[in-house]
C-alpha cells in the first residue's frame, strides 16, 4: 500500500519534470526506459522507442538522448548505464 503511493508520486513527479522541462515525447520515453529505477524498461517500452527510430529526426533525438543519458553527473549509477547499454543493445537487435 505504503510502497504503491511512493510510485505513485514518482511517477506524478516524473510526468510534472517532463512538462517543466520540455521534453518531447521520444525524449520522454528514453528517460522512462533509462530511469534510476530498481526495473529494466518493459519489452513494450523499448519496441516504441525503436519503432521511432525509423524516422530520421526521430533518430537523432533517440540517439542523442540516450548519449546524454549516458554522460550526465549521475551516469555514475550503474543502473542507467546499464538501461542505456540494453537500449542501444535491443535497438540493435
Amino acid at each position: 500500500m505504503f510502497r504503491d503511493i511512493i510510485n505513485k508520486g514518482r511517477e506524478i513527479a516524473d510526468k510534472m519534470t517532463n512538462i517543466v522541462m520540455n521534453f518531447t515525447e521520444t525524449e520522454a520515453k528514453v528517460r522512462e526506459a533509462t530511469s534510476d529505477e530498481a526495473w529494466g524498461p518493459h519489452g513494450q517500452l523499448l519496441q516504441q522507442i525503436a519503432d521511432l527510430t525509423f524516422t530520421h529526426g526521430s533518430f537523432l533525438e533517440v540517439m542523442c538522448t540516450l548519449w546524454s543519458r549516458l554522460h550526465t553527473e549521475s551516469s555514475r549509477s550503474w543502473r542507467r548505464v546499464y538501461k542505456v547499454v540494453s537500449c542501444y543493445g535491443f535497438l540493435l537487435a
